[in-house]
């Protein structure tokens, strides 16, 4: 399997990075969109100033309840390691995600109308040949579909969706089509100038509409809690498979998938009081049989307790309107 994360990057350069700080003496919020974009920055300020907080605080924030498949998921970690800064990788995957969705939102400006999905087509040329994974020589035209929706509720809570629905064509005229979504959920408090919110992203890139040797689908889980402008803890987990991993009656879960057909592999992250966890021998099938049975664990808790499914995250629904 061949992963397709080279779409970001040229996405990414469609609109200018914001930058701008959030703290000092900055005026707090009051209207909903005014919120939205307090927020959005005070994330982006976080995550790049990786701050670490020295000891846990109990958050008064509000996380989407996931607290079964998180224990499992840190059981699962076999190497840990002591940290000075959270390491977050905030120019690669996943949060590269947010870039996105933050680029999106400063892009549409400030007509944007909270609770309502927007919508623009692109197109142009990169060189990207999808059979050799090579960045030279092999034109590729695109034509992309590019969407976010933005809303917040009573209690102040954020939900934002973003997505990509892109056809490329190569010099030959073989087209593939590629569905990129993330959605988001995002408790921030409104009450101070220092970042402090949980964030919680799922996120699906699926090429199952490509020739069938390069078919990629990869489900991503992400969480981020910040206090006081530092990170309090953050984990990531995924699973990359060779086919769309929904639940049905016919598949109710990960295992229902695993017969032997399907290629996948699978990887966790997490950092928490100066620590940093990690999963290891979770990659392609193995002659270890412990390793599979690790690898699997981890697809089972990522795809089962975590909502690392093609059902779980909408974005069917989202393409869809």
């Amino acid at each position: 399997m061949k992963k397709a994360r080279f779409l970001l990057p040229f996405v990414l350069g469609l609109s200018c990075l914001a930058s701008c700080g959030v703290g000092g003496n900055d005026p707090l919020p009051t209207t909903a969109k005014e919120k939205v974009t307090f927020a959005l920055k005070g994330v982006d300020k976080s995550l790049r100033e990786q701050k670490a907080q020295q000891k846990r605080k109990a958050s008064p924030l509000r996380a989407i309840s996931e607290a079964q498949g998180v224990q499992e998921l840190y059981r699962q970690f076999d190497e840990t390691r002591e940290v000075n800064t959270p390491d977050i990788a905030y120019n690669e995957p996943p949060l590269v995600q947010f870039q996105f969705l933050k680029q999106l939102y400063d892009a549409t400006g400030d007509g944007y109308a909270l609770g309502t999905t927007y919508a623009a087509t692109v197109t142009g040329e990169f060189t990207y040949d999808f059979s050799t994974g090579e960045y030279e020589n092999f034109t590729q035209r695109y034509s992309a579909e590019i969407g976010i929706y933005i809303s917040i509720d009573s209690n102040d809570f954020i939900t934002a969706e973003c997505g990509m629905h892109v056809f490329y064509t190569d010099p030959e005229g073989l087209t593939r089509e590629q569905k990129f979504y993330a959605h988001m959920g995002l408790d921030y408090d409104f009450a101070k100038n220092d970042p402090n919110y949980v964030l919680t992203m799922r996120v699906s890139d699926d090429c199952s509409a490509f020739p069938e040797s390069e078919v990629y689908c990869s489900y991503e889980y992400d969480y981020v809690e910040v206090g006081q402008g530092a990170i309090v803890e953050w984990r990531k987990a995924y699973v990359a498979s060779s086919k769309r991993l929904i639940l049905d009656a016919s598949h109710p879960n990960f295992a229902s998938y695993d017969d032997g057909s399907l290629e996948y592999s699978g990887g966790a992250r997490a950092y928490k009081d100066l620590k940093q966890y990690k999963t290891t021998r979770t990659g392609i099938k193995s002659d270890d049989p412990s390793d599979n049975a690790k690898r699997k664990a981890l697809a089972e808790t990522i795809v089962d307790q975590l909502g690392g499914n093609a059902t779980d995250i909408p974005a069917d629904a989202f393409f869809a309107r």
